[in-house]
């Protein structure tokens, strides 16, 4: 028996809030059809919610039907449409609408405002902005916010310091678009200004702590937090995961009230990230639903240990298999040097990507094979600057330096990962000359350092043990490119004192550094303690 109809105003409302909500299409359609069998057929509040619950489910064509249907349009009702636009993607379509409006309140110019900023186009945003009548705070929030996803941050900021009243999620804009440029502890700093936290902002400076490896920072914050969502037991998880803590991740990991499948598959990377693949595969064994993704990682493991075997058995059980996951089977044949089998499983391949292209590419030249690897490159639909520096790189590691400059020669965009990569090259083959050459040729180019561009210089002064080229490098860093060194820039410092037989210095800086004495600087202490007798703190320190 079907249910009884109700003729109540309310109960259409009703209805449509519960459709809109569960973007159920066919749903949705049954009850538009249920308010024109009634006697508010024409009703425009009706009609504007249903115009909303059409643009909620992606379907811009039923809400632009049914708005060409209301009888006397209101300013609600061109807000909703413009919104459904928006939500379609067809921002030229809102701004068309926009124009057509006479009468336009604080909401209408603020939702063109941000569909302009979201989508990047900030000139058109300012000019909105600077033509509105009056500005609220979601106003402000609005244009802050595309500037902060748009990595604009001289406008995020002078926005912010303009404001006449701000909320939290004013704060939370400015500390995105900080974290978004790198600018860790200026995020931090603002983070510790806010007048209150939340979830959101706290998570975002757990993860500009966990990026500058400030482990112990970041879990004091999480520790004051009153409640933690799941991104953010995540976040802290990944953090301890990263600097090789695994046992304080697995204790957190532990404790967790309800770990998510993302959860799950971030500790089983912090265990095959570092080599732990017993450990990985154990706790990969046990997961409740393991996705896609929870898979892919256990292969990325397998491959990065050269474990191809191990790989394929678990490929080979994958109920569902995405390009990715052909990728990293394809990489672990790569990793173990079964060129063979790489070429093989490329060819059964559904279909294949600038990764797939670039695995192929760098295994040939690994095998020497550079004839191939030249032809695989004349194939490769399509390149990235991803292509080019595996290219660079592997042609450095396999001393073929003359080609990884005409690589780099022949590369129709340069960026700084791309001069990144030469650098590497250079700083692989040894060649410090060059690399400090090219560092300089860099920033002549009016690109700006990265720190992984930096690390590169600093290895080749620490491979040949430069240690005073070294610390000159690690101090400009911070110094002059605003930039806090990681553990692994400590390591090349500490490498190059080493190395130049400054045994008490590389001491002093390893038992001083801001971070935990992890197992990479350990063998580096102990290797400088083989042939003489060490210090006691040192030896101490060392086997902790």
């Amino acid at each position: 028996m079907p249910p009884r109809r109700s003729d109540s105003y309310g109960f259409y409302a009703q209805l449509i809030h519960l459709c809109r909500s569960g973007k159920d299409l066919p749903r949705c359609k049954r009850v538009h059809e249920l308010v024109l069998e009634s006697q508010f057929s024409r009703d425009t509040f009706l009609l504007n919610l249903l115009v909303e619950m059409y643009g909620r489910c992606g379907r811009l064509d039923l809400a632009r039907a049914v708005f060409a249907t209301i009888p006397n349009p209101n300013c609600f009702s061109f807000n909703i449409i413009i919104s459904a636009c928006i939500q379609g993607n067809a921002i030229d379509e809102a701004r068309l609408v926009f124009d057509k409006i006479s009468q336009r309140n604080v909401v209408t110019w603020t939702t063109i405002l941000s569909a302009n900023a979201q989508s990047g186009n900030l000139l058109e945003a300012a000019m909105i902005f600077d033509r509105m009548p009056q500005h609220n705070v979601i106003t402000w929030n609005s244009f802050l916010g595309g500037c902060a996803r748009n990595q604009e941050l001289s406008s995020a900021q002078k926005l912010f310091d303009l404001m006449p009243e701000r909320s939290v999620i004013s704060w939370i804009n400015l500390l995105t678009a900080l974290f978004r440029k790198g600018h860790l502890q200026e995020a931090i700093r603002t983070f510790l200004q806010m007048p209150e936290w939340n979830m959101v902002s706290s998570t975002l400076v757990i993860n500009c702590c966990a990026e500058l490896q400030h482990i112990s920072r970041a879990r004091k914050i999480f520790d004051r937090m009153p409640e933690a969502d799941v991104v953010t037991w995540t976040t802290m998880i990944a953090a301890y995961g990263e600097i090789g803590n695994l046992e304080e991740a697995k204790r957190l990991f532990d404790s967790m009230p309800k770990p998510d499948t993302v959860t799950w598959t971030t500790m089983v990377t912090a265990y095959s990230h570092h080599g732990f693949m017993a450990e990985a595969r154990a706790l990969f064994d046990v997961m409740p639903y393991p996705n896609v993704a929870s898979w892919n990682a256990m292969i990325h493991g397998y491959s990065h240990a050269a474990m191809a075997d191990d790989a394929l058995d678990l490929f080979q059980e994958m109920p569902k298999r995405d390009i990715l996951s052909w990728n990293e089977m394809l990489g672990a044949y790569v990793h173990s040097g079964d060129i063979p089998c790489a070429e093989l499983h490329f060819e059964k391949m559904p279909g294949h990507g600038v990764a797939a292209w670039t695995d192929l590419i760098v295994a040939y030249v690994h095998d020497g094979r550079l004839a191939d690897a030249g032809r695989a490159l004349e194939r490769m639909p399509s390149r990235d600057c991803s292509t080019w520096r595996a290219l660079l790189e592997a042609y450095a590691r396999g001393g073929y330096i003359g080609l990884a400059e005409a690589s780099f020669q022949r590369m129709p965009e340069r960026n700084v990962v791309c001069w990144g990569a030469l650098i590497y090259g250079y700083a692989v083959s040894g060649d410090r000359a060059r690399a400090t050459r090219a560092f300089g040729a860099l920033s002549l180019e009016g690109f700006w350092p990265t720190i992984t561009t930096l690390g590169s210089v600093m290895s080749a002064f620490s491979s040949a043990g430069m240690a005073k080229e070294c610390r000159d490098y690690f101090g400009a860093m911070v110094l002059d490119f605003g930039l806090m060194p990681r553990v692994e820039h400590y390591w090349l410092v500490i490498d190059a004192l080493v190395r130049a037989g400054d045994r008490a210095k590389a001491e002093d800086l390893a038992l001083s550094m801001p971070f935990q004495l992890d197992n990479v600087a350990r063998a580096i202490l102990l290797r400088s303690s083989k042939d003489e007798k060490s210090s006691p703190r040192l030896i101490d320190s060392a086997r902790v």
